[in-house]
């Protein structure tokens, strides 16, 4: 229980290859401050325990410090180094490339249109629209 409810550490900025965070401000500021809280909360090494850590083999050059679970396994424990040649391939420099995209738009403060105050309805339309069997199965 307490692996599963106290040690995980959610961040948006976990991600797999070839999927990039959309230009959003609040998305892009929870992924930078996501784990920085993940690191002063559980520790340094916080994704390598077993319940944050990928099932797939990867490739970092973390060693030592707290709840460390990896086992240092070459000379040096930084990248890229003469002591330790690491080749990333062609197709993983392609997946993690960043949107060139700009974002454009002035900020104004404003009040919230009286029709989006109401929390709600969005959830009511979307219940009422469900057939008898969906509606019971979620209730």
């Amino acid at each position: 229980f307490h692996n599963e409810s106290e040690q995980i550490a959610f961040s948006p900025a976990v991600t797999i290859g070839g999927i990039g965070l959309s230009n959003d401000k609040v998305l892009q500021s929870r992924a930078l401050s996501y784990a920085d809280t993940q690191r002063y909360r559980i520790g340094t090494n916080y994704q390598m325990l077993p319940i944050n850590a990928p099932r797939c083999p990867f490739h970092n050059s973390h060693e030592n410090g707290a709840m460390n679970f990896m086992e240092k396994t070459g000379e040096v424990n930084y990248w890229p180094s003469t002591l330790d040649n690491v080749q990333t391939s062609p197709e993983s420099k392609e997946a993690h490339t960043v949107s060139k995209d700009e974002v454009r738009g002035h900020r104004v403060k404003q009040d919230i249109p009286e029709e989006m105050q109401n929390d709600f309805k969005q959830a009511g339309d979307r219940y009422r629209k469900m057939s008898l069997r969906e509606s019971g199965q979620l209730i």
